[in-house]
């Protein structure tokens, strides 16, 4: 693209109140043209209000070696980033991660630890929730060490490569799933989906998560709380006077599931986005799941109950 269309683009995503992850792929080019094309759209927008983040490449293990230059280019061009905008992040993207490397490129040429990975129609739906939780927890492992936020690219798409769109059910599932498991930067990739009920769940979903990003945005008490079936999936936080569980069945089935609390005493539990009490004990909670939903508890003492 030319300078004056990219500003054309940025311009508009302001006008419409958009924030833009920065990134062209520039197959094609070697190592150092290529970096100068990044660096130069880094002077010229880096003071753009739209401006988000700068993706400075995508999946290089897939081509960089081949087509680009070697492995420790990207830490050169993540340092040259760095240092021409150190205002935004920059990071890398991948389709894989391993834990103590991440992936192509290794763990210090990224501010930010990003993957993709879109199974939806690929695989059975219980087995691909399966490989996402162990995914998300490896590149959670690194983030927690390193003190930076785990990015995930969520399949919106069906194309070439993914025989078909998630349903509203499966993309809430994957979305909260990764929540649970540490992920905190949600994009999804990559258009307006053809399914109109898919298009349109999103508002609510984006409406929860946004409304429980506070919570959120606090460290996760680990081991605060455990469920005794393995396809509930939960973490628990602290946030404003109340404990809070985010739960969710990863699997296609309907379940039921005891969620034990390891220091935290629940006097009073509700089921938030479901206007219900939910049954508590105080050390525990035993509620169904019906195939892929949510539960996201606020849990009270009898003195903070309201």
């Amino acid at each position: 693209m030319k300078d004056e269309e990219v500003k054309e683009v940025l311009d508009e995503c302001q006008r419409l109140g958009l924030g833009v992850i920065f990134w062209d792929h520039m197959g094609g080019l070697k190592y150092p043209e290529m970096k100068e094309k990044i660096l130069h759209w880094c002077t010229l927008f880096r003071d753009h209000p739209a401006l988000l983040v700068w993706k400075v490449v995508d999946e290089p293990e897939g081509w960089w070696e081949r087509d680009a230059g070697k492995e420790s280019d990207l830490q050169d061009l993540h340092d040259a980033v760095a240092a021409a905008d150190p205002y935004h992040a920059n990071f890398k993207n991948h389709w894989e991660w391993k834990t103590g490397y991440g992936s192509y490129g290794g763990l210090e040429a990224t501010d930010l630890y990003s993957v993709d990975r879109y199974p939806i129609g690929r695989q059975p739906f219980n087995d691909a929730m399966t490989n996402l939780s162990a995914l998300f927890d490896r590149m959670r492992t690194d983030a927690r060490r390193d003190g930076k936020p785990v990015h995930f690219w969520l399949q919106m798409y069906g194309s070439y490569d993914s025989p078909r769109e998630p349903t509203p059910k499966e993309q809430a599932c994957q979305t909260w799933l990764s929540l649970v498991h540490g992920v905190r930067l949600i994009s999804y990739f990559i258009y307006k989906p053809m399914s109109v009920d898919l298009w349109r769940s999103m508002k609510d979903l984006g409406s929860e998560v946004t409304r429980l990003a506070p919570v959120l945005g606090t460290p996760e008490l680990t081991g605060a709380a455990r469920s005794d079936n393995p396809a509930v999936h939960c973490a628990a936080f602290r946030y404003g006077g109340a404990y809070y569980l985010v739960t969710v069945n990863a699997t296609d089935a309907p379940v039921k599931a005891r969620l034990t609390l390891n220091g935290i005493y629940a006097s009073h539990a509700r089921a938030l986005f479901e206007n219900r009490a939910a049954p508590t004990d105080g050390r525990s909670i035993v509620d169904r799941w019906e195939p892929m939903q949510r539960h996201v508890y606020e849990l009270r003492t009898a003195g903070a109950a309201h």
